[in-house]
Formats: C-alpha cells, sequence, structure tokens
C-alpha cells in the first residue's frame, strides 16, 4: 500500500480556519472534500505519523501538487486546509481547488507576476478583469490543459482547469449561498476540528464509473452522503463517521441492513487474508469496529482505527511504542 496515499487519507483534504462554508466554493457544487493539514499536525501523534509524508503525498495529488510548485509553497509549513470541490464526477474541468495558509500574499503575488514575465515559465497572464488576476500555466510533459490560478484579497489560493469556471467564483457579486439547499445542510454539519470532512450529493455522481453489486445499489439509492475524520480526546483512535441520505425511512432501514452484509461478507474476505498480506490490518481492523445504525431517513456508518495500528503499517519493523 503506498504510503503517500495513506497519509493523505489520514489528513486527506479543511475548511478555511473561520467556521462555516468557505465563500470561494461554486454556487454549483455538489461534491467537496477537505482536509484540515493544521488540526492535523496540532497533535503530537499524527504529527509523527504524517510529517515525514506529508509534502510529497500532497505533491503527488494531479492539479494541486502542480499547483503546489508552481507558487513555491512549503507544504508542511505553510499549507493549513484543502478544499476540492466540483459540481460533479462527470466533468473534471469544473473543479475548484481553495488553499488556505500561513504564506504571504503580496510576496506570492509578486512572484506569479515576476513568472509570468518570463517566455521560460509556462506562466502568463489570462485575465485582469476580477477583482483579482487570473494566470495560466501551460503544463508540460504532455500533460492535458492548462492550470489557472488567481490569488484573492482575504489570503487564499484558487485554482480550476477551467477559466470560466474560475471566473464565476471570483465574480464581486457571487453568493456563497449554494443552489442544492440539501447539499448545502449537509455541508453545515462540517466541524471546524475534523481532520478530513467529505459531502456528495447522489445527483452528481456517475454511477457508471461504479462496479456493479450491492455496495452499488446501497449508495446509488441514497440523496447524499456525509462524512468525517477526527481523532479522540486521548489522541489514540481516529473515527470515522458517515451520514447516508436515503429518501425515506423504509429505504434507510434496507439500506442499513444492505450495509451490515457488506460490512460482515468484508470482514470475512480480509480475515482469511490479513495474516498472509499484513497490510490489509488495518482495514481488518475498521471493519471489526463496523457500526450502521438507521435514525429517520439517515443511516450512520461508524468505524475506528488505533493511531498505533496506523504508526505500524507507515514504519512496519519499527518497535511498537505507546500511544
Amino acid at each position: 500500500m503506498n504510503r503517500g496515499l495513506i497519509v493523505l487519507a489520514i489528513i486527506a483534504l479543511s475548511w478555511a480556519p473561520a467556521q462555516g462554508q468557505d465563500r470561494l466554493l461554486p454556487a454549483d457544487t455538489s461534491f467537496v472534500v477537505v482536509v484540515n493539514a493544521r488540526e492535523a499536525l496540532k497533535s503530537k501523534p499524527l504529527r509523527e505519523l504524517v510529517a515525514p509524508w506529508y509534502s510529497s503525498a500532497m505533491l503527488k495529488v494531479p492539479h494541486l501538487g502542480q499547483l503546489i510548485n508552481i507558487l513555491g509553497i512549503d507544504p508542511l509549513r505553510n499549507l493549513w486546509t484543502v478544499s476540492i470541490a466540483t459540481s460533479s464526477t462527470r466533468d473534471q474541468d469544473r473543479i475548484i481547488i481553495v488553499l488556505r495558509g500561513s504564506w504571504d500574499s503580496q510576496s506570492l503575488s509578486n512572484q506569479l507576476k515576476e513568472k509570468s514575465r518570463r517566455t521560460d515559465s509556462g506562466l502568463t497572464l489570462g485575465n485582469l478583469d476580477n477583482q483579482a488576476p487570473i494566470y495560466k500555466w501551460s503544463r508540460t510533459g504532455g500533460k492535458p490543459g492548462p492550470i489557472f490560478v488567481s490569488l484573492t484579497k482575504d489570503g487564499g489560493i484558487v485554482s480550476s482547469l477551467s477559466m470560466d469556471y474560475l471566473e464565476q467564483v471570483l465574480k464581486p457579486n457571487a453568493k456563497a449561498d449554494l443552489s442544492d439547499r440539501q447539499f448545502q445542510e449537509s455541508i453545515a454539519t462540517m466541524n471546524p476540528r475534523d481532520l478530513v470532512f467529505v459531502a456528495v450529493s447522489g445527483n452528481s455522481i456517475d454511477w457508471s464509473m461504479v462496479p456493479e453489486g450491492k455496495a452499488r445499489d446501497t449508495f446509488k439509492s441514497s440523496r447524499g452522503l456525509a462524512g468525517h475524520l477526527n481523532l479522540n480526546q486521548a489522541e489514540t483512535e481516529l473515527n470515522l463517521e458517515f451520514f447516508l441520505e436515503s429518501a425515506d425511512r423504509g429505504t434507510a432501514s434496507s439500506n442499513k441492513l444492505a450495509l451490515d452484509d457488506l460490512a460482515g461478507q468484508s470482514l470475512g474476505y480480509i480475515g482469511m487474508i490479513v495474516n498472509q498480506q499484513p497490510q490489509y490490518k488495518l482495514i481488518h481492523t475498521a471493519l471489526k469496529s463496523n457500526r450502521n445504525d438507521a435514525n429517520g431517513n439517515n443511516v450512520r456508518i461508524r468505524m475506528m482505527v488505533p493511531v498505533s495500528e496506523v504508526r505500524e503499517l507507515l514504519n512496519p519493523g519499527q518497535p511498537r511504542q505507546g500511544n
């Protein structure tokens, strides 16, 4: 299992330091992943786990890694939060990345201006009609399409693969409210102490990309999914909690039973191979801790993994320590 991906999953993509929805999210947002690196790095156990791999993991994420390189940001020192939002999993160009951190905005602005004057940088000034200039970076190495980036007056960095989409976000009269009110209610469940927050509207998913089976049938019948990853107060456990919204109570009860069955089957399969393939131990532990319950139209899905097991997976052969 790739260590970078494990680290990214732990702190994986959070809102701006202030509570609430980031004002730079597009009105048609229906899928969002938010990573709160600042919160994760406050914890000594998590900092020891992720610090060696955090920067390289971020740089491996398509678009995000290239954006970090363009701006010369040190992810470990400067990057607090990352929000990735899109209107649909079907349209990869309509994606917005919002970065918040401890950088000097004026220094970054001067850096972009200077690079845009150099013919060998691949960076050009794309648009000056907005509150802030939009820069266009033409990617090399056969990578498709340019990346557009802008710096906002409140210190944010916002980027997209579509200039039109970025222009919409930067309009002075752009509204913070989302057009999908139900999805906005899902976003309202976010806690500023979450290490990771994710929310997706059921209408935005391209279900043809998901393998057929009980899992797809269960999630396809849902209106949306929202969840978070956080650390317990003792800093010994990572807790994952998701809420699956169904159309009605009856569907929620059926989905709960389907999820119980799916977890049981997966646990049985992983249990047979975990002794020969110890990299699956973390998944095995999470499945053993799984608890699902239906309440009204929602199904709550809970899992837990000890920080010590994450440490063992990232650092095989290292003597076991206390949490």
